[in-house]
């Protein structure tokens, strides 16, 4: 089963999705994260209150020289869990099997998403899509 997002999945989103997207995610330790400047995949090693550049958290990936970066430096690879905490407002993950294809219905209060797909880690990713 599929745990996260692929890079190529984050690179779906339009500039303003990511920049929505950015405004909600707090690094926390051990997320992985895409960095765009020089385009690596990463995990978060420790993360700080203390306010960095730009006003924003300061935080530290896995890389040899510890460099600090904040959220306008990376993007997370979101897992099924921050997926669903994304679209809050879940009330029911189904799946229903028809022929050879199977059709994940995500519900929330106020709306539905609804897409064709194998995974349900790919169907939460359409769903965040949608919202974002």
């Amino acid at each position: 089963m599929k745990q996260m997002i692929t890079v190529h999945q984050l690179n779906e989103l339009s500039e303003n999705q990511k920049e929505r997207l950015r405004e909600w995610w707090i690094p926390q330790k051990g997320e992985t994260v895409f960095r765009e400047y020089d385009k690596q995949v990463h995990i978060v090693a420790n993360t700080h209150d203390k306010p960095a550049l730009e006003d924003s958290s300061c935080w530290f990936v896995g890389l040899a020289n510890h460099a600090g970066i904040s959220n306008k430096d990376c993007l997370p690879l979101l897992s099924i869990g921050k997926m669903i905490e994304f679209l809050s407002d879940i009330s029911s993950i189904s799946r229903s099997d028809d022929s050879n294809e199977q059709q994940w219905n995500v519900r929330g209060h106020d709306r539905i998403y609804e897409t064709l797909q194998e995974e349900l880690c790919d169907a939460l990713w359409e769903s965040v899509k949608q919202r974002l």
